[in-house]
């Protein structure tokens, strides 16, 4: 998985905090994914797009695959 990483001021509720941004890119279904990160704790506050949206998204490329055979 591709990754790049920067710390960027981000309102966390009331207090500002610092969070981690981590830009990956799925293999399966080769979309970028970005991580909201506390440094601190190594605790992932937010991910968009959302796992659960990557699972199904994987899911329904899998589904598609064993469908589908196009060759390009």
């Amino acid at each position: 998985m591709l990754k790049t990483e920067q710390v960027a001021d981000e309102p966390l509720g009331k207090t500002p905090a610092k969070l981690k941004v981590t830009l990956d890119i799925d293999e399966s279904t080769k979309r970028v994914i970005a991580s909201f990160i506390d440094p601190e704790t190594g605790e992932v506050k937010q991910q968009l797009p959302a796992e659960e949206l990557v699972n199904s998204a994987e899911k329904l490329h899998q589904l598609l695959d064993r469908i589908i055979d196009i060759e390009v």
